[in-house]
């Protein structure tokens, strides 16, 4: 458990990347079996929350998730503590 004190910044990341597989496509005229690359795009949006703990990470399939916590927890430390941690990092990835 983390106190909300102890929170001292939040970044936001975005992983992306892709796999390539091969994939049975049916046979040649010769009876040969075919195969086909397939690629598949990955995402994963995370929020870094680093402070005197150390630090967490949390993942989202969901960029709106993750910006809604990002939001909730940034709103919820200024509340309380009176620091605005929201230092507007771009995302890199």
């Amino acid at each position: 458990m983390v106190g909300l004190s102890d929170i001292e910044n939040i970044y936001i990341d975005t992983k992306r990347w892709t796999k390539k597989r091969m994939v049975y496509n049916g046979r040649s005229p010769s009876g040969r079996a075919k195969y086909r690359n397939q690629a598949k795009s990955h995402v994963r949006y995370r929020i870094n929350i680093t402070g005197s703990f150390g630090s967490a990470n949390l993942s989202f399939l969901s960029r709106q998730k993750r910006d809604e916590v990002r939001n909730m927890l940034q709103s919820t430390v200024k509340d309380v503590t009176g620091r605005n941690i929201d230092r507007k990092i771009a995302e890199f990835s």
